[in-house]
């Protein structure tokens, strides 16, 4: 999933989406029987924010279509 999220190209409306998710993804794999350091929640938390901001100007950019 990380390749296909690097791959992606940035002039994509979807591309954020991809991305910030992998980062999620594989920041919670590589601690799967470990703990989440407070980088790792803050890094998970900044993706999350990433996602959000992604969502609205999609949602923006479909309700201007309308």
């Amino acid at each position: 999933m990380s390749e296909l999220a690097y791959a992606t190209a940035e002039h994509h409306p979807y591309w954020n989406l991809i991305y910030s998710c992998s980062e999620i993804a594989n920041t919670v794999l590589e601690k799967w029987k470990n703990n989440l350091s407070k980088k790792d929640i803050d890094d998970i938390e900044w993706a999350i924010k990433e996602l959000h901001q992604s969502l609205e100007k999609i949602r923006e950019k479909n309700h201007d279509s309308i």
